[in-house]
C-alpha cells in the first residue's frame, strides 16, 4: 500500500513542478466574445451554442455580439477555433481585461497631496518616493465617494464656511434652523450643523485649526478647482466638536458625540486624540455604537530619528487605540517615503495599519490652508478610505470595513513587527477586493458528501477558496470553486464524521475576509472515501481530458478515494495536492500543448495504477 501511494505522490508532485510558473492570461478565462453575421436568428446562435455545449450569458443584440461562457476544459484558443469554425461567426475572440486611466482632480494643490499621489515630488522642503501613497486616483476611478455616507468628525470643531470644507459639512435634515426648538427630539436644539460638546451650543465652529485639518483630508471638496481634496470628494462630514481651542476636552463630550453620531447615522467616526487613561464607560460606547471607529496612535517620538512609544509595552498604552474592540482600527503614520515616522506610536498587536501622516497639506481654521505632522493625519485617511469604501459597499459591518481596509494594505517591510497588519492602506486595493460571502451553509447530502452553499457578494472575484477541518485539526483549503459560484459538493469523506468549513472569495488583488463558520455531519453508513474530499472530481486530470465522466478521470479518482484516503502519506499528499492542483488546472485548460503533455503523462499513471492494483 506504501509503495502504491508511494509512486502516486512522486508522479503527481513531479505533474505539479512541471506546471508552475505560468502565467495568467490577460483575458478572462472561460469567456468569449462572439460575433455573428448579421440577420442571424436567435435560434441558430443558440444550436451553436449547444453544439459546442457553450453557453450564451449576454445577448448584446444591437450589435450581433453574445458573450459566451465556456463548459470547463475547453480553453479560450479552443473555444476561438471551434466558433470560427462556423460560416456565420464573423468575429470570435477573447474578453480581454481592459484597465481605467487614474482620475486627477484639478483642485490647485493637487500636487503635493503626496499621501494620495507621490511621485517622488518634494513637499515642504523634503523629497518621497515614487508610489508611497495609499493609490488615491487609481481608486477614484471606481469612485470619488458618496454624499450618501457620514463620517462623523469628534474634534475641535469644523470651519463651517472653508471654501473646500462647507459644501461636504453634514446639515440635520430634521431639524428646523432658528426656532429654538428640538424638532427632532434628540435632546439638542437647532443642531443644524452638528454640536459643540465644550459649549454646549448648535455652533461646532473650529476654533483649533485640528478638526478642519482632519476634515479636510477625510473629505475636502474635490474637483473645485480650489486648494486641496480629500480621500472623498463627496462624503459628508458631521461636525462635533468636544475639544476646546488648546485641544482638550473630556471622556463624557466623547461618549456624548458617540452617541449622537450613532443616532444621526454617520457610518464612521474618526477619532484623531487619545490619552493614557483607560475608560470602561468610552470603551463600552464605542462598542455599542456598531460604527467603525478609527483613531490614531499617538505622536510620543521625539522627532528625532527616535520613533514613539511601543504602546504594546504595559504603562506605554494610548487609549483609546489600544481598547481590543473589534470595531476600532488604530493608526500609525508613515513619511514620504513609507518610513514609519519618527514620531508615531507603534505595536505589533494594537496598531492596525499605517497611513501617510508627516508634511500633509490640507485645510485649516479661517478659510487658510496648513501643513502638519502626527498620526492625527493618518488617521483621517483611514477614515476618509473607510467612506470611500462604503460609497461601493455600502451594507459592510464595521467590523467588515475594517477587514476590508487591513486585507488590502501594501506591506511594508519598516511596518513588519509595528502594526498588526504591517502594511499601509492602498485606497486601490480596498475598493476592488471582494467581499466576503455570506449566508454559508453546510448540508449532509449521504454518507461521504456534504454540500455547501453560500451568498455571493462580490462582483470582481476569480473564484472562491474553500477550507475545511474535523475534530480539532487546523482549516486545509481544500478546493477552489469558479467565480460566480454559490455551491460546492465536498465528497470523499468518512461516514458519520462531522466537517467545518469557511470560505473566502479570491482575486488579483488578495483575500477577502472569510465568511462564517459552517458545520455538517455525514450520514453513518459504508463510504467509499475516507477523508480524501475535494469535491469528487481530479482538477488536473478533468482539465487535461476536458471532463470529470471522461474514463482516465474516474480511473484516477477512483484510485483516490480507495486507496490514497485509506492511508496516511495519502492523505498527506491529497492535502497538498487539494491545495495547489485548482490553480495548476486552470493553466492546462488554456494550454493545449501543456494539455497533451499532461494527457500524455497521466495515462502512464494509470498503467502504472493498473499493473499495481491488479487482483487488488
Amino acid at each position: 500500500m506504501r509503495l502504491k501511494t508511494l509512486i502516486f505522490f512522486i508522479i503527481f508532485t513531479l505533474l505539479e513542478g512541471f506546471s508552475y510558473g505560468l502565467e495568467n492570461s490577460p483575458y478572462v478565462e472561460g469567456e468569449l466574445l462572439v460575433k455573428y453575421k448579421k440577420g442571424l436568428s436567435k435560434k441558430s446562435r443558440d444550436m451553436i451554442a449547444q453544439q459546442l455545449s457553450t453557453n450564451r450569458v449576454k445577448e448584446l443584440t444591437a450589435f450581433d455580439i453574445d458573450l459566451i461562457e465556456l463548459p470547463y476544459g475547453m480553453s479560450v484558443e479552443e473555444g476561438i477555433r471551434k466558433y470560427r469554425f462556423y460560416p456565420k461567426v464573423e468575429i470570435a475572440e477573447p474578453n480581454y481585461y481592459i484597465y481605467a486611466f487614474s482620475k486627477t482632480p484639478d483642485d490647485t494643490n493637487f500636487s503635493i497631496l503626496w499621501g494620495l499621489n507621490n511621485t517622488g515630488q518634494t513637499v515642504n522642503g523634503t523629497s518621497g518616493t515614487s508610489d508611497a501613497d495609499i493609490d488615491a486616483p487609481e481608486a477614484w476611478d471606481t469612485t470619488t465617494g458618496s454624499s450618501s455616507i457620514i463620517v462623523a468628525v469628534l474634534d475641535t470643531g469644523l470651519d463651517l464656511d472653508h471654501e473646500d470644507l462647507s459644501g461636504n459639512i453634514w446639515s440635520n435634515s430634521e431639524e428646523i434652523s432658528g426656532n429654538g426648538i428640538d424638532d427632532d427630539g434628540n435632546g439638542y436644539k437647532d443642531d443644524v450643523k452638528g454640536w459643540d460638546f465644550v459649549n454646549s451650543d448648535n455652533n461646532p465652529d473650529d476654533d483649533n485649526g485640528h478638526g478642519s485639518f482632519v476634515g479636510g483630508i477625510i473629505a475636502g471638496t474635490g474637483n473645485n478647482s480650489k486648494g486641496i481634496c480629500g480621500v472623498n470628494w463627496t462624503a459628508k462630514i458631521m461636525a462635533l466638536k468636544i475639544l476646546d481651542s488648546s485641544g482638550s476636552g473630556d471622556t463624557a463630550s466623547a461618549i456624548s458625540a458617540i452617541q449622537y453620531a450613532t443616532t444621526k447615522g454617520a457610518k464612521v467616526i474618526n477619532a484623531s486624540w487619545g490619552g493614557t487613561s483607560s475608560s470602561d464607560s468610552l470603551k463600552s460606547a464605542i462598542e455599542s455604537s456598531n460604527i467603525l471607529f478609527v483613531t490614531a496612535s499617538g505622536n510620543n517620538g521625539d522627532g528625532n530619528a527616535s520613533q514613539g512609544w511601543d504602546v504594546d509595552t504595559s504603562g506605554n498604552e494610548i487609549y483609546p487605540a489600544c481598547y481590543t474592540s473589534t470595531n476600532i482600527l488604530s493608526i500609525a503614520a508613515t513619511d514620504q517615503s513609507d518610513n514609519l515616522c519618527d514620531f508615531s506610536n507603534y505595536g505589533a498587536t494594537s496598531i492596525d495599519v499605517a497611513a501617510p501622516g508627516k508634511n500633509i497639506y490640507s485645510t485649516y481654521y479661517s478659510n487658510t490652508y496648513a501643513y502638519a505632522d502626527g498620526t492625527s493625519a493618518s488617521c483621517a485617511y483611514v477614515s476618509g478610505l473607510a467612506g470611500l469604501l462604503l460609497a461601493v459597499k455600502s451594507t459592510l459591518t464595521a467590523t467588515e470595513l475594517k477587514d476590508q481596509i487591513i486585507n488590502s494594505i501594501d506591506q511594508k517591510s519598516s511596518l513588519i513587527g509595528k502594526t498588526f497588519s504591517g502594511g499601509r492602506i492602498n485606497a486601490y486595493n480596498a475598493v476592488n477586493l471582494p467581499s466576503a460571502p455570506s449566508s454559508f451553509s453546510a448540508t449532509s447530502a449521504s454518507s461521504n458528501q456534504i454540500n455547501l452553499s453560500w451568498t455571493d457578494n462580490s462582483l470582481n472575484e476569480l473564484g472562491f477558496k474553500i477550507e475545511r477541518k474535523s475534530g480539532s485539526a487546523t482549516y486545509t483549503q481544500i478546493a477552489i470553486a469558479s467565480r460566480n459560484a454559490t455551491s460546492y459538493s465536498d465528497t470523499g469523506l468518512s461516514a458519520g464524521t462531522t466537517y467545518t468549513y469557511r470560505i473566502r472569495a479570491y482575486n488579483n488583488i488578495g483575500d477577502s475576509s472569510y465568511s462564517s463558520e459552517a458545520s455538517a455531519t455525514t450520514s453513518s453508513g459504508s463510504s467509499s472515501g475516507g477523508g480524501g474530499g475535494g469535491g469528487g472530481g481530479c482538477f488536473i486530470a478533468t482539465a487535461a481530458f476536458g471532463s470529470p465522466l471522461e474514463k482516465e478521470v474516474k480511473i484516477l479518482c477512483r484510485y483516490r478515494d480507495i486507496y490514497l484516503v485509506n492511508s496516511f502519506l495519502g492523505r498527506e499528499f491529497l492535502g497538498f495536492y487539494n491545495y495547489v492542483s485548482p490553480y495548476i488546472a486552470r493553466v492546462i485548460e488554456h494550454n493545449n500543448y501543456l494539455k497533451g503533455i499532461v494527457r500524455f503523462i497521466l495515462r502512464i499513471i494509470i498503467l502504472v495504477i493498473k499493473i499495481f492494483t491488479s487482483g487488488a
